[in-house]
This record gives C-alpha cells, sequence and structure tokens, in this order.
C-alpha cells in the first residue's frame, strides 16, 4: 500500500485578514511518500525545511485519513503566525487555487485548523 503525507501550515494574513497556507516553491501542498514511520520526525523535517524558526512549539495535529484499496493519504495541519519568514515556498489564498479539489480540501482543512 503506497502511504502518503501532507501538511497543510495554516496562517492568517493579519493585512487582508484572509487565512493562507504554505505551499511548495511549485505551488504544491507540503508532502509526499512516506518512508519513514516516525511521522512526528517526518512532519518535523518538513517544518525545518520550510520555516525559518524553531518548530518545537508547533502544534501538529491530524486533520483527516482517506484509503481506498491500494492508496492511504494522512493530512496533517498547524497554524503559525506569518510574520515567520519562510525559506522555501510561499503564502498561498484560497482563492489563487486553480484546481477546485485542491480548493476544496485546502478549505476544509483550514475551517478545522481555525475553527479550534
Amino acid at each position: 500500500m503506497n502511504v502518503k503525507i501532507k501538511l497543510v501550515v495554516v496562517s492568517i494574513d493579519y493585512q487582508t485578514k484572509d487565512p493562507v497556507y504554505l505551499v511548495s516553491d511549485e505551488s504544491d501542498i507540503i508532502g509526499g511518500d512516506l518512508q519513514d514511520y516516525n511521522v512526528l520526525h517526518v512532519l518535523k523535517e518538513y517544518l525545518r525545511s520550510y520555516l525559518d524558526t524553531n518548530i518545537d512549539w508547533i502544534s501538529i495535529r491530524l486533520v483527516d485519513v482517506v484509503s481506498n484499496l491500494d492508496h492511504l493519504e494522512i493530512i496533517y495541519a498547524c497554524q503559525i503566525p506569518n510574520v515567520i519568514s519562510v525559506k522555501h515556498g510561499k503564502w498561498m489564498k484560497i482563492a489563487e487555487i486553480q484546481d477546485e479539489k485542491i480548493k476544496e480540501f485546502v478549505f476544509k482543512v483550514i475551517r478545522k485548523v481555525l475553527s479550534n
């Protein structure tokens, strides 16, 4: 079974009050194939590679698990202030997403993160 992991890093743009999320340099959601069974270690490595800050204070939570017969996708999310500098990637607004399925997915994750 193929196991993928995604990490949606959410923030609020304090100028526009809009939710934004961190994407890779290619505008993809952060994640990949899960090669290591220590999921927290993998998630923290993603954060270390994208954010220019000490990541120990960031609370990562499980948001969803999506599966079918040959594929499992584990989705995590966290919320950070968008004043933190990013080493790689960029902040993106939901309105900037072209693919409707991805837009719906990100909207649901952001809503779950901001509701707590």
